[in-house]
């Protein structure tokens, strides 16, 4: 089931007192502005709604299949139009925060995946006989390395703190992740 065609709905409204054109009157402009004054009262007072602070915001969006279906999930495609967003909304709130990702972490991690593969093979760690045990004790020889005072592994020049976080991640590769 997939939605082949979607038409989004918009009108444009103030962000000033929130009305659409239909209620404005265009009082003054010049070739920089337009002035535009709300007719609604008690909206905005007396102040004029400057033209440039016009938003679009979706009403509804649609599937091809709307007039036949109308509001609700469409029998069709599966879609269901309920979003109203204003424009350049994200509904990102539930996803992953990949931001917060620690970035010298991240590199670490990716200079010990890059000494592995030339090493052995790139992506070889994933074809270890036992690994999990194989894994679980590189990780904790590097870990009491690091314990011990020990900053840097002799053989791969890099932290034995960054070979731990790459065993960890193996790990939980190995084992699937939460998901």
């Amino acid at each position: 089931m997939g939605i082949s065609q979607v038409s989004v709905i918009k009108r444009f409204v103030c962000k000033h007192c929130g009305h659409g054109p239909e209620t404005h009157l265009l009082v003054a402009h010049d070739s920089r502005y337009e002035v535009w004054h709300c007719n609604v009262p008690a909206s905005f007072g007396s102040a004029a709604c400057l033209c440039s602070a016009w938003e679009p915001i979706v009403l509804r969006v649609e599937c091809q299949h709307a007039a036949e279906h109308g509001a609700g999930i469409c029998l069709y495609c599966g879609f269901n139009g309920d979003t109203l967003h204003r424009a350049g909304a994200k509904d990102d709130a539930e996803k992953l925060r990949m931001d917060l990702l620690p970035p010298i972490a991240i590199q670490e991690l990716a200079r010990v995946l890059t000494y592995g593969a030339r090493k052995y093979l790139p992506n070889g760690w994933r074809s270890v006989d036992d690994a999990d045990k194989r894994y679980t004790a590189a990780l904790l020889r590097h870990l009491m390395a690091a314990m011990r005072g020990e900053r840097i592994d002799p053989e791969s020049g890099l932290t034995h703190l960054s070979h731990v976080l790459c065993n960890a991640v193996f790990l939980v590769e190995l084992d699937g992740g939460s998901q």
